[in-house]
């Protein structure tokens, strides 16, 4: 499994030296290898548990670790198939640029190697190529905007990381291993739950918790659309990917309510900044700040909640990605990105708003669709819990407001005769279309016949979801459409570095106390 990581690191230094654009088209055959032997991989997990290996054959105390489990195959599966589609969709617009596909196919190697790495350093050397690889993309267009952008991420998750090593510091001081089962074995004694909320806080930057999370939309709004998608899709699942991993081995008791209070304010703050954007590509932002907080909602849980949360994860991927690629082929094609100044989009581009509005059912939870499954099993969970069923509600009110306002773009007029599709540009995201409309069928019937877990659709959903809809309307009249003051100053308000860093300080402490 550990030729994984280096397939595609090798490859992106072939297209690097010889600078051909055949090579450039032909490197997707080694992504579609890839997924072949995912697939091989899964299989063996499936038949016979989680596959182990200590490179070197070094001693499990001092040696690199690597672990591959079920959670890990649908990781690798996922972030191989959306590089996939984010290659395809990148080939009109950077189809000649070697630079951009060697920074591509090392990324995809690297977040193979977090994956599947089960040794606390080794992850925070794959983190930490992550962020400089990343940061080099999202300040690729070399203007003004992405290049602050991309410093400002760099800078931030680097401040970040570096409460990370601290707490790996404290982890190895009293297990003396790096091995994550490490953490198994030891007494969580004050001095241990200390290291553990360092990671964890750590983990929040990467993942955009309150309130951590000012970095997130910078850098979506900046990067290329392609990039805005593997960051959104893949990339900011690097923190749950952490807190997975430490899951496993340790009580969840320990962070269940602090993580669970982290994530319902990152969920509501997420939508409260997202319908009140008027940048397509900011309201997509601030989602994935939301999103990323229903997901901890999930993992800071076990069982079934846990399950929720990591579907949750995986629907998110995809979801979003076709959002941000749909969205990218209209922003390229109108040369726009003011909601309110997108017109005509239904008219003009039918496929794609077509593919958008996949998207957007997903991710407000329209029966039968992925994103309508995962928030069903947290919600059954609290179905007990009037205060979080009533939350997880407003939750799925406040997303779709805010695409309520996004989806103005479908409807008007453009004059401008030159916005035209072609089948080319749209092969990408109807694969992707096509995955996310079918996946929530698909997990509704894997739940069922596995799991013994039943997700059912009747009358009640399609009417609740209709009532939401009418109360949406209604909001987004009344007060996205006319811009009361308060979404106005919410929209203007803006943190500098310093005050970032500050939250950033205040997060860690307060992880650590409640940890």
């Amino acid at each position: 499994m550990i030729y994984l990581i280096f397939i595609p690191i090798i490859t992106a230094i072939f297209i690097y030296l010889i600078k051909n654009e055949k090579a450039i088209k032909y490197s997707i055959i080694i992504n579609f290898i890839e997924i072949l032997m995912i697939l091989y991989l899964l299989k063996n997990v499936i038949e016979n548990g989680s596959i182990k290996m200590i490179v070197g054959n070094y001693s499990e105390i001092v040696g690199i670790s690597m672990e591959l489990d079920l959670i890990g195959s649908i990781l690798l599966l996922t972030t191989a198939f959306l590089w996939i589609i984010a290659t395809l969709y990148s080939f009109e617009k950077h189809g000649k640029d070697y630079k951009f596909y060697f920074f591509l196919h090392f990324l995809r190697g690297t977040f193979y190697g977090l994956i599947l790495s089960n040794d606390l350093f080794n992850m925070f050397i794959f983190i930490e190529i992550i962020s400089l690889i990343s940061a080099v993309l999202i300040i690729y267009k070399r203007d003004a905007y992405s290049l602050r952008a991309g410093v400002y991420y760099l800078l931030f998750n680097s401040i970040g990381m570096i409460f990370y090593l601290l707490g790996i510091v404290i982890i190895y001081i009293n297990t003396g291993t790096m091995n994550i089962e490490g953490l198994m074995s030891v007494n969580l004694n004050g001095t241990m739950k200390m290291g553990i909320a360092l990671v964890i806080a750590s983990a929040g930057v990467k993942s955009a918790f309150f309130p951590v999370y000012n970095w997130l939309p910078k850098a979506h709004t900046a990067a290329p659309s392609t990039i805005s998608a593997l960051l959104s899709g893949i990339l900011v699942k690097t923190g749950f990917i952490i807190l997975i991993k430490i899951a496993r081995y340790i009580d969840y008791n320990i962070y269940f309510e602090f993580l669970t209070i982290v994530g319902v304010t990152t969920a509501i703050l997420g939508f409260v900044f997202a319908m009140s954007q008027k940048d397509v590509k900011s309201i997509l932002a601030f989602h994935t700040v939301s999103q990323s907080g229903i997901i901890l909602i999930g993992l800071a849980g076990v069982k079934t909640l846990q399950l929720g949360g990591f579907l949750h994860l995986i629907n998110h991927a995809l979801f979003k990605s076709l959002l941000f690629l749909t969205v990218g082929l209209i922003i390229s094609k109108y040369n726009i990105r003011r909601v309110d100044k997108i017109r005509g989009v239904f008219k003009k581009l039918p496929v794609i708003s077509v593919f958008v509005i996949i998207g957007m059912l997903s991710i407000t939870g329209f029966p039968f669709t992925s994103g309508f499954v995962s928030k069903m099993i947290i919600k059954n969970y609290y179905h007990d819990n009037n205060l979080m069923a009533f939350i997880m509600q407003i939750l799925n009110l406040g997303t779709m407001i805010s695409f309520m306002k996004m989806s103005q773009i479908f409807f008007g007029t453009t004059h401008n005769k030159e916005i035209k599709e072609s089948f080319k540009e749209n092969i990408s995201i109807i694969i992707l279309g096509v995955i996310t409309l079918v996946m929530g069928i698909f997990e509704m019937y894997t739940l069922s016949n596995y799991f013994d877990i039943g997700v059912y659709v009747g009358l009640k959903d399609f009417v609740v979801y209709g009532l939401y809809l009418i109360i949406s309307y209604g909001f987004y009249t009344n007060f996205l459409k006319k811009e009361a003051k308060i979404f106005y100053k919410i929209r203007h308000t803006h943190l500098n570095f310093r005050n970032a860093n500050v939250l950033l300080l205040t997060f860690v402490v307060l992880t650590i106390i409640f940890i």
